[in-house]
């Protein structure tokens, strides 16, 4: 507590006068109670900081990083580095998993992001939320680039391809775009989350049931025979990123992470471990094997590509909220093109400049980001049109209602 200094010019006078004396005394006492009550609310904001684990900035970094590595591992397999560069392509070729690592990141944060809009606003709007972001986007881009690069309309073969890809769960075979899997398998987990959220109340039940159905879907898809399907073991190898994400979020305010995040001598060791492990891991069991043909078992297989993809998935936004927290116009640009830049990838992948020459992966990649801007351009003058519609419908629809329900209370009274 500061002392309080009293008027020294005026001492003399307060001995002389008893009454202004008592009235100077009360007023150093209401000053000093002030002083005492202010001190302790100017402290608490600072010891009691709430750090967000995952920030706005860092999920568009997060992301940026994320599908710079999945454009990276998909150019390795088209243009088949070992072959194109045989001293430098096989050095570089077995990093081409770093593209299922880097999806890992975008399951990741879907799972964190959704838990922190439940919280925020709740469910409401939540399919049309999605629909407008996800699936309108997707549809768009299967019409328009299939369209345009695989003349999807010349044949009724591939034109009920481009039907099926459109229903999402419908056809998982199909051939027009296979990098196109997380769609499905990310809308399903909409699903799945707004029910288990919708039905269960308590926190510590939601989380427990995702990672229920988390491991019920690895132990699916990685151990059930699906014929001449080439997907389950992506799905499966994804399955616990989502309850991960939503782990997080649900709990980060707790005490453990928060000190994680504040104080750099618990948070950077952790940091430096969790770097180590991932690196032994990938070094060890894929780099040396990425396609797995010397793993004695394809159980083992499957449980180290989850365990990178888990430790990646984590690794990347912890990675960027203790180093680099500020914007930057590149990271930017690419985190906020990346769904865009996914959509659009595949299929620009098959195209033949992509598979001629190493050099022009980087014409691939200026080609993707440069159509994913003028896309995301595109689709959201068509998004503020359907949101636009689809309030008009919805007010109709309840003028139509409350007629009818008016209606009926009259007649239903006249009768009486």
């Amino acid at each position: 507590m500061d002392p309080i200094e009293l008027d020294t010019n005026g001492q003399e006078e307060r001995l002389l006068n008893h009454q202004d004396n008592n009235i100077e005394i009360a007023r150093d006492i209401d000053v000093t109670v002030e002083v005492q009550l202010e001190q302790p609310l100017q402290q608490d904001p600072v010891s009691h900081e709430f750090l967000s684990l995952v920030s706005l900035q860092v999920t568009i970094n997060s992301k940026a990083l994320a599908i710079f590595l999945v454009l990276f591992g998909h150019t390795l397999n088209s243009l088949n580095f070992s072959a194109s560069i045989p001293v430098f392509g096989p050095i570089v070729y077995p990093l081409f998993r770093l593209a299922t690592a880097g999806v890992g990141v975008f399951a990741f944060l879907s799972g964190y992001g959704l838990t922190k809009s439940e919280e925020k606003s709740g469910l409401d709007g939540f399919f049309v939320k999605r629909f407008s972001t996800v699936y309108i986007p997707f549809f768009l881009t299967v019409v328009c680039y299939n369209a345009l690069f695989k003349n999807v309309f010349h044949s009724m073969q591939t034109f009920k391809n481009l039907l099926k890809m459109l229903v999402l769960f419908s056809d998982p075979t199909n051939p027009l775009d296979g990098t196109l899997w997380f769609i499905p398998f990310i809308c399903g987990w909409y699903i799945l989350f707004f029910i288990v959220f919708k039905i269960f109340k308590n926190r510590h039940v939601r989380v427990i049931v995702m990672f229920i159905i988390g491991i019920a879907g690895y132990v699916v898809f990685c151990y059930h025979n699906f014929g001449n399907w080439q997907m389950p073991g992506l799905y499966g190898n994804q399955m616990l990123q989502i309850p991960i994400g939503v782990l997080f979020a649900t709990y980060e305010k707790s005490r453990f992470i928060q000190k994680y995040l504040k104080d750099k001598r618990v948070g950077l060791p952790v940091l430096f471990i969790h770097t180590a492990v991932f690196v032994f891991v990938y070094w060890k069991y894929i780099y040396l094997d990425p396609w797995g043909r010397n793993m004695k078992q394809q159980n083992f297989n499957n449980i180290v590509l989850t365990g990178m993809n888990i430790l990646f998935g984590l690794w990347v936004p912890f990675f960027f909220t203790f180093f680099v927290k500020n914007a930057n116009r590149v990271m930017d640009f690419i985190g906020n093109h990346s769904y865009e830049a996914y959509l659009i990838e595949g299929i620009l992948l098959s195209s033949p400049f992509t598979q001629s020459q190493p050099e022009n992966a980087i014409i691939f990649f200026i080609t993707v980001f440069a159509c994913a801007y003028a896309f995301k351009k595109v689709y959201q003058v068509v998004i503020k049109y359907f949101v636009l519609g689809a309030n008009r419908v919805t007010e109709k629809v309840s003028g139509i209602y409350d007629a009818l329900k008016t209606r009926f209370n009259t007649k239903a009274y006249s009768r009486l």
